[in-house]
């Protein structure tokens, strides 16, 4: 029994190190937060806000709230009812640089309505570049009231290539109001 023992403690031993080994290889992590937030006061047809993000190091994600890379968007303001009817606002990702193979479709964005708590766009960036327009919404009331995060992620649900790793983006992420004519 003793000697059984000597050889399969050697033998966990080794098994448990390769997997914490293999665990830490492959995780990866990061902190990417950036933010919009524009007010405008009484709108006056044409507004636009924009930063720079750099997105790198991202760990695969079972939720796509649990991302280290994401912006919260906040516009609030005044349409002057006497010109316009209303707002249409656009939130773009501008890419400049993406190194994500488009082999594969795991490496997504997410718009969150935080006031309503829903999701209301999302796709895949793999190997875009350019611009993308994510969402737009069109408002009709007298006050914009806009508050969103955009979510950048690898999805964790599938199987991820280890090719991800060290892959960036790296662009702009803007929000344009533009006045909706009477």
């Amino acid at each position: 029994m003793k000697k059984n023992m000597i050889i399969i403690v050697p033998i966990v031993a080794i098994v448990l190190l390769l997997i914490g080994g293999t665990y830490a290889w492959f995780t990866w992590s990061g902190s990417q937060n950036s933010n919009i937030v524009l007010t405008i006061g009484d709108f006056a047809g044409y507004v636009k806000s924009s930063t720079n993000i750099s997105v790198s190091n991202l760990a695969p994600v079972l939720d796509y709230k649990s991302t280290t890379a994401y912006s919260d968007i906040v516009i609030s303001g005044t349409v002057d009812t006497n010109i316009y009817s209303g707002a249409k606002t656009t939130i773009a990702l501008n890419i400049t640089s993406n190194t994500f193979s488009s082999s594969y479709n795991d490496f997504k964005y997410a718009v969150y309505n935080k006031t309503s708590g829903t999701l209301v766009s999302n796709g895949v960036l793999n190997g875009k570049t350019g611009s993308i327009e994510l969402y737009t919404t069109t408002s009709t009331s007298s006050s914009l009231n806009i508050n969103y995060t955009v979510y950048i992620y690898i999805d964790g649900t599938n199987s991820n290539s280890t090719d991800y790793m060290g892959k960036k983006l790296a662009g702009t992420l803007s929000v344009t109001s533009v006045g909706i004519s009477k």
